[in-house]
């Protein structure tokens, strides 16, 4: 999915704790981002680094750093801000590298073809693409970065799409897939996101180290996990940057197998030390032998949505209101649950969680590990929460892909193989010249 990437924005945005602000907020932010920009005037316009004939400026990384707050919806926060250029530096000669890969290949995105997929997005959001764009303007983002960011994304399926043309797996390849997956499914199993920091030499390792704290440290502040795997991850090549999908615990490292043994599903590890340099990893799902992942589970619920303020609401009203909900998200039984809802007149629904819904998904989450019901404020009404009972579930026995997943499989490994080796062909030979007095003038904000 050539859009799945630059999706992940709004995704964020619509499951943020925290709403973008409009009015003083709105103008309040431009104002930040004004600051730390400098006039967008020539005189402070100034090429941070050289790749080949490619450029990158102060303009190219503080776009990159605005997209990412507003990635993970996230008011903008100079201090922040000022963490991530560095980083930010790396992935952007990245993207150098990798549009001197499609050149040479003569592969060539439109920018005809970026609208249509900016429009496509905008679609499935049920937005005009004038209501996206005022929803970036809103946090200082204009439509032509989010064009730029679309480019870069877009040129990832193409490439895929070349190199696989040549890349067809055999039915012998395929039969010996199929066994290795059979092995794999008696083992345990995580489903893994990266954000990698490659080390090339023992030097660079402090500074390359300071940089992996720098992003735990937004992390913990709240930066979406895989926003910032997508844009700073120095990892894999080939559009999958971040996911390194189902891993056999027997295949991790030593250090990546202490760090996941600790972690619960959507937790993240400190930094660690691996081969290729440094990592923080992300646990997004786990299965144990002959098991499919936990977020694959069947589980029987009940929901009930109960208003608990508005405007005609009184203070009474809701005081009432707060305590059947504490009644409800102390309840010990499906049995028990069932008749508070009907001694309060509340409406509840019996059904099996939609695991395609992070919203109800979320409430499962926090029922398991609290081993009592959830309450979240709806998704549907702000006015509202939602209560959630687990009532049971069941995780069913994992079974080997069908030949045609297995085919795309073997299909998008050979690719990534072939991609990875040209990339780093490219990156060998290629000539990359940092202008280090004016990264650290951006990184000051001077």
């Amino acid at each position: 999915n050539s859009g799945s990437k630059a999706l992940t924005a709004l995704k964020n945005i619509k499951k943020s704790k925290t709403p973008f602000q409009k009015s003083a907020k709105k103008n309040n932010t431009k104002i930040k981002l004004g600051k730390l920009l400098g006039s967008s005037s020539q005189k402070n316009f100034f090429v941070v680094a050289k790749v080949n004939s490619s450029i990158i400026t102060n303009l190219d990384i503080i776009n990159a750093i605005k997209f990412m707050f507003f990635s993970s919806g996230k008011s903008f926060d100079e201090k922040s801000a000022q963490m991530m250029v560095k980083t930010v530096l790396n992935a952007k000669t990245d993207d150098c590298l990798q549009q001197l890969f499609a050149d040479r290949i003569k592969i060539k995105v439109t920018d005809a073809e970026v609208m249509q997929k900016i429009a496509d997005i905008a679609k499935s959001k049920n937005m005009s693409v004038d209501e996206l764009e005022e929803k970036f303007l809103e946090s200082g983002i204009s439509l032509e970065i989010f064009k730029k960011y679309v480019k870069t994304k877009m040129l990832f399926p193409v490439l895929v799409k070349i190199i696989g043309e040549t890349s067809k797996p055999t039915a012998q390849e395929i039969q010996e897939e199929k066994t290795k997956a059979l092995g794999d499914l008696k083992q345990t199993r995580y489903h893994l996101c990266e954000i990698l920091f490659r080390v090339d030499d023992k030097k660079s390792k402090q500074k390359v180290k300071e940089n992996a704290e720098a992003v735990l440290k937004l992390l913990k502040e709240g930066f979406s996990f895989q926003v910032m795997a997508e844009n700073m991850s120095q990892g894999r090549y080939s559009g999958t940057v971040g996911d390194l999908g189902w891993v056999r615990e027997d295949k991790l490292e030593k250090s990546e197998r202490e760090a996941v043994h600790k972690l619960k599903r959507n937790d993240y590890s400190d930094v660690i030390d691996v081969v290729a340099g440094v990592k923080i990893l992300c646990v997004l799902d786990k299965a144990d032998p002959n098991k499919v992942g936990e977020t694959q589970a069947k589980c029987k619920v009940l929901i009930t949505d109960i208003k608990y303020k508005g405007g005609i609401f009184t203070s009474k009203d809701k005081q009432k209101a707060e305590e059947i909900v504490g009644k409800l998200s102390e309840a010990n039984s499906a049995e028990q649950y069932k008749k508070l809802c009907k001694e309060h007149k509340i409406e509840f629904v019996e059904k099996e969680a939609d695991n395609n819904d992070p919203y109800e998904m979320e409430l499962v989450d926090q029922a398991r590990a609290k081993k009592k019901p959830a309450v979240l404020q709806s998704s549907k009404d702000e006015d509202s929460v939602s209560v959630l009972f687990l009532v049971s579930e069941e995780i069913p026995e994992a079974k080997v892909q069908s030949d045609k997943e297995l085919f795309d499989q073997i299909s998008w490994k050979k690719v990534e193989k072939e991609f990875s080796r040209n990339f780093k062909r490219i990156k060998s030979t290629a000539h990359l010249n940092i202008d280090r007095e004016n990264l650290a003038r951006v990184a000051s904000n001077k």
